[in-house]
């Protein structure tokens, strides 16, 4: 059974940064792509991983077959596309009861 989910959408990395610096509750999981304008995936999640205010919230991320090998070891789960609403949520699932 799939949960219910208050969401944030930004449109690249930048963005997704401020936005989670303004928020008062973190959320429990980022959804992140490789292929995002003006700060990629990979860039993203480095400054993620180095800021103690967000490093530990997990992140799925999701690229094509080559990228998603290259970002394995750094996210909880990479999901390489194209893939579908079922992958994606069993991946959110599993990475909000962890966290």
């Amino acid at each position: 059974m799939v949960g219910s989910y208050s969401t944030y959408f930004t449109h690249n990395g930048e963005d997704a940064l401020t936005l989670l610096h303004s928020l008062t509750k973190m959320p429990h999981v980022i959804l992140l792509d490789l292929n995002m304008p003006l700060l990629g995936g990979l860039d993203f999640r480095q400054i993620q991983r180095n800021d103690p205010a967000i490093r530990d919230i997990p992140v799925v991320m999701t690229g094509d077959e080559n990228l998603a090998s290259t970002a394995a070891s750094s996210c909880t789960d990479v999901l390489k596309k194209p893939l579908t609403i079922l992958t994606l949520m069993d991946a959110v699932e599993r990475n909000t009861r962890t966290h």
